[in-house]
């Protein structure tokens, strides 16, 4: 998955690469715009529908257990810290620290965390932190359930890894504009107001890259 995220106004953009039968597809969500709801390209072997979908909508919690505003390596700082300053939580907690480590062709650090049981405010068995050395943010997390009976390896709640390729880029808003010409949304939305998408069109004219424009005759 491509990711391009704006922290102020939050914004992000999505592209799915893999699983090939996702392929294609992409998501908005613009912190203040498109009704604060997430616009959604459901890619070419979706026939290519554009949809409205309010963030808490049945459909999008089914796909992640996460607020919109988790997404990317800045939420997941968030979350961690979270976990971090909630101490009662930390009590009895195994902590094991790695110096060297990697995750692909990266230099790491790996912070491991390891719980014997549950409790409230613990729901997993062990976590994974791998900090990138030069960048000195998380690119890797793995958490992992307690242990079943029948199965030698841990089950894996959740995992992400995130390959930076840029900081910093001072995007722009033509970039969560969905009239974009590098996307593949419709011109139409369901369900977008009128103001909403007149706004949206003119931030893609403006920043010269709005696909449905007529040329001038």
């Amino acid at each position: 998955m491509l990711l391009q995220i704006r922290e102020k106004p939050f914004s992000a953009y999505s592209y799915t690469k893999q699983p090939k039968k996702n392929a294609g597809r992409e998501w908005i969500f613009w912190e203040g715009h498109y009704d604060n709801k997430i616009v959604i390209n459901t890619g070419p072997n979706n026939l290519s529908r554009t949809l409205l979908l309010d963030p808490e909508s049945k459909s999008i919690r089914n796909s992640s257990d996460h607020d919109m505003r988790d997404v990317g390596i800045c939420g997941l700082l968030r979350q961690l810290i979270a976990v971090s300053n909630d101490l009662d939580s930390l009590r009895d907690a195994h902590v094991r620290y790695f110096s060297s480590t990697t995750v692909g062709d990266r230099n790491c650090e790996m912070l491991e965390v390891t719980f014997d049981s549950k409790r409230e405010g613990v729901d997993f068995h062990k976590i994974e932190i791998f900090v990138d050395r030069e960048w000195g943010f998380p690119t890797r997390l793995v958490m992992y359930d307690f242990p079943v009976s029948y199965s030698k390896d841990l089950p894996i709640l959740e995992s992400y890894t995130y390959v930076i390729t840029g900081m910093n880029q001072g995007l722009e808003d033509a970039t969560f504009s969905y009239r974009n010409a590098r996307y593949g949304f419709k011109s139409y939305v369901p369900s977008l107001s009128q103001e909403e998408s007149q706004f949206m069109i003119h931030v893609a004219r403006a920043a010269g890259c709005d696909k449905y424009a007529q040329p001038n005759k």
